[in-house]
């Protein structure tokens, strides 16, 4: 989620299937729709409010089941897409930062992004390496997870794992009527998206 998440703090912008798979991201951590919209849409700061309407706005209802057909509504939108959907649906195109680095990237720019983030361990990304170029992105992805934690990634680590459970015991209090369940996009901007950076 960190390259989706850095591309569109400098572009102001994704591409579809970016926007796709990281709605789906954020409503998997317990975004509501209306939290997720006010996201998008300050994250297209360089288009009008009604440019956002008229081209955006649409396909984040339809995404949270809003809109579209009954199925949809029915079924409240799209599940967060699987590791392994992400791995094998969709190619990234040109111009375009959906997928899965250790799948998609380059090893020179999947090494890069490891080192944009921290991780400086000769044998970390030898091993994200050999992984790689054995086609084993899950345990290139692992490798990169269960290291041990450098200082300024631990609290990054902590928040991804703070928002994610948090926002489960959250819809847990909700539905068994017990307590007032913390706002997710409270608590996601108390956070600091920018700090969201795990992939």
């Amino acid at each position: 989620m960190q390259h989706l998440h850095r591309s569109l703090r400098r572009d102001a912008h994704l591409k579809h299937f970016g926007r796709l798979q990281y709605s789906l991201f954020l409503k998997g951590i317990g975004l509501s729709l209306e939290e997720c919209l006010v996201f998008w849409r300050s994250g297209f700061s360089k288009i009008t409010d009604d440019q956002f309407n008229k081209e955006y706005r649409y396909n984040v209802r339809h995404v949270y089941g809003d809109v579209g057909g009954d199925g949809n509504r029915r079924g409240n939108g799209y599940s967060p897409f699987s590791c392994q959907k992400i791995l094998m649906e969709h190619p990234p195109g040109p111009g375009e930062a959906h997928g899965c680095p250790y799948r998609h990237f380059s090893i020179e720019n999947l090494t890069g992004l490891l080192q944009q983030v921290g991780i400086r361990d000769s044998e970390v990304l030898r091993g994200v390496k050999e992984d790689k170029e054995k086609q084993k992105f899950h345990l290139a992805c692992n490798r990169f997870v269960s290291r041990p934690l450098i200082p300024q990634d631990a609290r990054l680590t902590k928040i991804v794992f703070s928002i994610m459970s948090t926002s489960r015991r959250s819809r847990k209090l909700k539905m068994t009527g017990r307590g007032r369940p913390i706002s997710s996009r409270q608590l996601f901007i108390r956070m600091s998206i920018s700090s969201v950076a795990i992939y």
